[in-house]
């Protein structure tokens, strides 16, 4: 069914960068102005979280024949659709998917405040691996 190597790397990596997050104790917004290191690296370890968030959305859209997303944004609402994730999920998600851009294309306009806020919804990506695991482990039973 899934790519089970490829699934279990991204899982592992976005695994990785939040521990790595979690270590630079960001507590406030100030903590991420003091210090520009945490800033970028947190900005970029979010960056490479959401990549691969839509890495895992495209194989599951891909492996369950639910079409290909014309861009990121359609990914979550395409699993939510496909009874995935629910609405909810997808909705938190989308929100924190939408900052990507501002990540990629437009890193200079990216505030400690939009970094502080991303990190405060970094909670929808630990729920979003948690389903996605299940649905891999039920995925596995049934080959």
């Amino acid at each position: 069914m899934y790519d089970i190597q490829k699934m279990s790397k991204a899982i592992a990596e976005i695994e990785q960068y939040l521990q790595e997050i979690r270590k630079y104790n960001i507590t406030s917004v100030q903590d991420l102005k003091q210090d520009g290191k945490t800033r970028h690296a947190t900005a970029m370890l979010i960056f490479a979280i959401l990549n691969r968030i839509s890495d895992i959305g495209e194989e599951i859209m891909v492996k369950e024949q639910l079409g290909i997303p014309n861009q990121y944004i359609d990914i979550m609402p395409s699993l939510a659709k496909a009874n995935v994730i629910n609405n909810e999920q997808a909705d938190s998600l989308n929100k924190i998917m939408k900052k990507r851009n501002t990540l990629a294309h437009f890193y200079g306009d990216v505030t400690p405040n939009d970094i502080f806020m991303l990190l405060e919804q970094l909670s929808s990506v630990e729920q979003f691996l948690k389903t996605i695991k299940r649905r891999i482990q039920q995925g596995k039973k049934h080959e």
